[in-house]
């Protein structure tokens, strides 16, 4: 997972990570921090941000994570990246899902919204399929720095 080697690497510890998340085949939206709605990996899309607020989009399969007392706890992560959003597990246990560099453009998921496209005829539970796929091409279109091409119906 690379969200996760990325943590790894970056705190040069990989007691950052913690195991036994029950995240695996899981939707969920996404818990903002006050603020990751104003992230630039959003870029202020706010059809975006609401979408990944209020529907459960985000698609988590892992069992390992990064907790936030983790994260805070670790001065090389918390002074690279600020944390965009957390989530919780089925039994309650709060993990960051979205972090973003403070100064360079590294943005990283413990989610997939790009998963979504590749598994539309799965038995993978995904909620609202569509709103995924638009999502996925708008997030790719916000990432490569070319946000406002999209015609999509969330960007238009």
């Amino acid at each position: 997972m690379g969200f996760e080697l990325l943590n790894v690497l970056v705190a040069e510890d990989p007691s950052v990570l913690t195991a036994g998340f029950n995240s695996e085949n899981l939707t969920l939206p996404l818990d903002f921090t006050p603020q990751g709605p104003f992230s630039r990996m959003l870029a202020g899309n706010r059809a975006v941000v609401d979408i990944l607020a209020n529907q459960p989009v985000a698609m988590n399969n892992h069992h390992s994570g990064v907790a936030p007392t983790a994260f805070s706890g670790s001065s090389k992560l918390s002074s690279m990246f600020d944390v965009v959003s957390t989530n919780k597990d089925r039994d309650g246990r709060e993990f960051i899902s979205t972090i973003e560099a403070k100064t360079m453009p590294i943005y990283a998921t413990q989610w997939s919204v790009a998963h979504t496209r590749a598994q539309l005829g799965s038995v993978r539970r995904w909620t609202h399929p569509s709103l995924s796929v638009c999502l996925s091409v708008c997030l790719s279109v916000c990432l490569s720095s070319v946000w406002g091409v999209c015609e999509c119906s969330l960007c238009s």
